[in-house]
């Protein structure tokens, strides 16, 4: 867990056997060494932390990770590219870029 940590659902998580780490969207380094040995990356980030998704794809393909979920849950952004939902289709396209496999989800 990371050191100091005081939010209650972080320890939570911890206590039912996550491991929970802390790295730096910022440092490639730190994301793919969180990534290694990671499967799949279901991506839950909003706001925008949704800028920190693009370096995200990129350590989990460094550190061979085989399925990538970035954060969509609304609207198709398959369909609808422009305004607030450039930078997703900008994501999509690096994904694709990468060859790393991606799921949409549109609920």
């Amino acid at each position: 867990m990371p050191q100091g940590s005081s939010n209650a659902k972080v320890q939570e998580f911890a206590t039912q056997g996550a491991k929970v780490v802390s790295v730096s969207y910022d440092d490639p380094a730190s994301l793919k060494s969180a990534l290694t040995g990671v499967d799949v990356v279901l991506s839950t980030l909003g706001g925008v932390a949704v800028g920190a998704q693009p370096p995200l794809a990129e350590a989990a393909k460094a550190a061979g990770v085989q399925l990538f979920v970035p954060s969509e849950y609304g609207i198709d952004t398959e369909v609808v590219k422009d305004g607030i939902f450039a930078g997703k289709a900008a994501l999509h396209t690096k994904l694709r870029e990468l060859g790393l496999a991606y799921t949409l989800v549109f609920p």
